[in-house]
């Protein structure tokens, strides 16, 4: 078993497959009355961020909105930071 596979065992984390990811950034965006001037969109456990880059997939520029996530631990924290940072440069 890779150090990573173990890390995450011993952790207790979970991430979010991107199907899963997907279909829980609609029914959040079905909460949306109308299009908001500004949105935050905070996710406290963010993992490798794969449910705050859906949601911003999703609403593509449509309105001003900023990704906050959180996560305790470090090496996750950069796995996020590195991908909605990927995310950005290829939609941008």
């Amino acid at each position: 078993m890779n150090t990573q596979a173990v890390t995450i065992k011993n952790s207790g984390a979970t991430f979010t497959p991107t199907a899963l990811a997907d279909f829980l950034s609609d029914k959040i965006l079905q909460y949306f009355d109308g299009l908001p001037e500004k949105c935050t969109i905070l996710d406290p456990a963010c993992g490798d961020s794969a449910l705050l880059a859906s949601i911003a997939k999703k609403i593509n520029n449509a309105f001003d909105f900023e990704l906050q996530g959180y996560e305790t631990n470090i090496d996750y924290l950069i796995e996020a930071k590195n991908n909605l940072s990927l995310f950005l440069s290829e939609n941008q």
